[in-house]
């Protein structure tokens, strides 16, 4: 995948280069975002056989969100194929990623 992105990234003007970077870290706060996993551990919290204050005790303790910022779980992938593709090579483009690098 980063090998055509790097081959479209390549071929591009500087105007599709910046409108695609200035969209890049609002996506990534959309896709980053702990809704589905939080859907998730609760259906299956809820499927556990266990007392109902136990479920809540573990409810209570999940993660709300982790920060969208170098240190979340997925950025490192991100960051991987960032590099690979050749995006952070320009120069905006790296700037306006800063925050996940």
């Amino acid at each position: 995948m980063d090998c055509l992105v790097r081959i479209y990234w390549s071929g591009i003007d500087e105007e599709s280069r910046l409108a695609i970077s200035s969209s890049i870290p609002k996506f990534l706060e959309e896709y980053l975002t702990n809704d589905i996993q939080n859907e998730f551990d609760r259906a299956l919290i809820d499927q556990l056989t266990l007392p109902e204050i136990v479920k809540r005790k573990i409810i209570d303790n999940l993660v709300e969100a982790y920060p969208i910022t170098a240190q979340h779980p997925m950025i490192s992938n991100i960051r991987r194929f960032l590099i690979a593709s050749g995006l952070l090579e320009h120069a905006p483009t790296r700037s306006l990623m800063k925050q996940y690098l």
